[in-house]
């Protein structure tokens, strides 16, 4: 049995935490390059083809929304959840301090923008409970991150 004192133990418990900790910064590393990945995929087309008909989409669906067409929440979805989300998935897969904040920045935006977005056109696919999910896994992870990494 290894005593609490042992210089080995203590050595083990330190790099059993240090494990524990880069997992946290690889699960959100992985879930930043997912939603990343697929905001891209979502408002490229929203950038080429504003009117949405590429996506299936109408622009009725933004009759109670400030916009006419979806030019301006694709540059947002790709700006903020596409090219944000992959800069800040870099920092968490590096195990970077600021991995922390990022991850509660951009998982809070994520929880935003799908909570604006069910507010103006409704609960209309299953990709916004996920998305909305995604956000505040990313959220905790990132205080988790930020609160270790001030410890350390």
């Amino acid at each position: 049995m290894r005593s609490p004192c042992n210089k080995e133990y203590i050595l083990y418990l330190h790099n059993n935490i240090l494990k524990m900790k880069h997992q946290l910064y690889k699960y959100l590393g992985y879930l930043q390059i997912f939603v990343g990945m697929g905001a891209l995929a979502g408002g490229i087309p929203m950038l080429i083809n504003p009117n949405g008909q590429s996506q299936g989409l109408t622009t009725e669906a933004l009759q109670n929304s400030p916009f006419d067409s979806y030019l301006i929440p694709g540059l947002l979805l790709v700006a903020v959840n596409g090219i944000g989300q992959l800069i800040s998935s870099s920092f968490s897969l590096k195990f970077k301090k600021e991995a922390g904040i990022l991850g509660i920045m951009f998982g809070a935006a994520l929880v935003v923008w799908i909570a604006v977005q069910m507010y103006y056109i409704s609960l209309s696919s299953w990709m916004q409970p996920l998305f909305l999910a995604i956000g505040t896994v990313e959220l905790f992870l990132g205080i988790r991150i930020y609160k270790t990494s001030r410890q350390s």
